[in-house]
Formats: structure tokens, sequence, C-alpha cells
């Protein structure tokens, strides 16, 4: 069972946002966040030469997660591999919007400067958020 998840986080559910962001109409944003760890990096190579911007909703911090779990070797070849792809993503969102200020902090420590960073504090409303706008759509 355990490997089916892994299959559907890290393998099914990319190709099928691949897929779905390169074949369908998309909305006038795309808010990814880091549930899988490769989805934003995905969904920017999928928005690539389209007018889509794409918003980096940062839950957790790969591959710093799967370090911290004993996942993943530090310094192993899967971290480095998940650290160059998170250093990739960050100055390619339209809005990077980490959730609390300490995940903020320690992207800055591993990436430095974030560029287009938000905080959304634990618990918060939408407040840091207002300037953006988008209208909602049900089709993805």
């Amino acid at each position: 069972e355990r490997a089916a998840i892994r299959w559907r986080s890290y393998v099914s559910y990319p190709l099928q946002l691949l897929h779905r962001m390169r074949n369908e109409a998309p909305p006038d944003v795309m808010v990814v966040c880091t549930n899988s760890c490769d989805a934003p990096a995905v969904a920017l190579y999928a928005a690539r030469g389209r007018p889509l911007p794409v918003v980096h909703w940062v839950l957790d911090l790969f591959p710093d997660v799967l370090v911290e779990s004993g996942s993943v070797n530090s310094g192993g070849f899967a971290d480095r591999s998940l650290r160059s792809l998170t250093r990739a993503t960050f100055p390619h969102a339209a809005a990077n919007v980490f959730l609390g200020g300490h995940l903020l902090q320690n992207a800055a420590r591993f990436y430095g400067e974030i560029p287009r960073a938000s905080i959304l504090p634990f618990g918060a409303g939408g407040e840091p958020l207002d300037g953006m706008t988008a209208r909602p759509t049900n089709r993805w």
C-alpha cells in the first residue's frame, strides 16, 4: 500500500497535472501546493509559454521534510535533486506563499532571498493575498 501511495503522489498526480494543464483550458491563475513536492515545478513547466500565473503555495519545505523524517539521506542524490528543483521553482512562480513565517525563514536560509514571497500566518484570513485577483472556476 505504501508503494501505491508513493506512486500516486510522485508519479501519477504530477503526470495528471501536466496533462490537464497542457490539454484543458486553464483558469486565470493556478495555485499549486507542495503536496506533492514536485507539483509546483510540474505546474511551472506546463505553464511555460502560456499566460498562466502559477502561485507556489509552500506548505512544507522539500527536501527538508524528507531528510528530517529519515526518508532521504542528507546530502544524497535525492536530497540534492529535490533541493535543485525547489531552488529553481521559487524565481519562476508568480508568488511564493508560505504557511507561516518560520517556513519562509528556513527557506531563505537554504535558498537565499525568495522573490515575490508572502506569508500566510497560521489561522489567518486572506488579508495577505488581498491584492491578488482571480476569477473562481470549477474546471480545475
